[in-house]
């Protein structure tokens, strides 16, 4: 067991009849970006109302006991992380929240870390904290609750997967530091879903094989694909998806796909599009 943990028991991951319970957040609002000087950035316009609103979101994820809790890619301010840890306002067991979140720089990313390190168990590729400084992220926050793998202490976990691959065009090539891994997660056992999340143009380059998702023929697979994309309908987007429902595909009925982008009425600086 890997961190001296258990794998979890995530209710939305049981190969059984129940109906488990989500909550998604399509997050429609201004986002300013920055890929030149010392800070590189992708974030909300307006930070007081994005930690209000998501702030209020994760309350009503928590009273509602969700299952699986949602939110699109650079959306979540790293403000509104930080309470949730300090604040222990963290899914209890069983649930499972994946948290797109607004870029952060190595350096922040290695000063959040020590300052929670012992609130929660932090699951991510350290030698990314090394990268180049004036450079930013795209992570995921996956955030679980399991035990240790003597069984004996319930720990929350903060597992960060990095987006892997930048988008077309100068801005993410120029600043975004790429992920090296991608995730899949399981319940204890060899039984059950498989769940892996893809960041917006990581599909662009997604080999749907063994090799990147372990016994994909074998097991049903959960994809859930975080987006902030005025093109989402584009080609390289979603060929990954059109091959999961293509003639001849019919073996792969046991695959399901979440894709959430921000809503309509979201504005990237200097760009004009339509959000789905």
């Amino acid at each position: 067991t890997a961190n001296g943990l258990r794998p979890p028991e995530l209710n939305a991951l049981i190969p059984d009849g129940e109906v488990y319970s989500t909550l998604l957040f399509q997050h429609q609002g201004d986002v300013e970006a920055s890929n030149t000087g010392a800070e590189r950035y992708v974030r909300n316009l307006n930070q007081d109302l994005a930690h209000q609103q998501f702030s209020s979101f994760f309350n009503l994820a928590l009273q509602e006991e969700v299952d699986l809790v949602l939110t699109p890619e650079y959306s979540c301010p790293w403000s509104v992380i930080d309470g949730l840890i300090t604040n222990d306002q963290l899914p209890s067991n069983g649930k499972l929240w994946i948290v797109g979140c607004e870029s952060i720089q190595p350096n922040k990313l290695r000063e959040f870390r020590d300052k929670h390190n012992d609130a929660i168990v932090f699951i991510a590729d350290e030698k990314i904290e090394s990268t180049i400084a004036d450079r930013f992220l795209d992570p995921v926050c996956i955030f679980f609750r399991t035990r240790t793998s003597d069984g004996l202490v319930d720990r929350p976990v903060l597992l960060i997967q990095f987006k892997t691959n930048p988008m077309g065009g100068d801005f993410e090539v120029q600043s975004l530091i790429t992920g090296y891994r991608r995730y899949v997660l399981h319940n204890n056992g060899d039984n059950g879903v498989r769940l892996a999340v893809v960041v917006c143009a990581d599909a662009s380059d997604l080999a749907i094989d063994n090799v990147t998702f372990p016994q994909l023929d074998v097991y049903p697979y959960l994809f859930v694909h975080l987006q902030l994309n005025e093109k989402s309908k584009q080609t390289e987007f979603k060929n990954y998806r059109t091959s999961f429902f293509s003639k001849g595909m019919e073996d792969q009925c046991n695959k399901e796909l979440v894709c959430l982008n921000w809503a309509d009425g979201s504005r990237l600086p200097n760009v004009d599009g339509t959000y789905r």
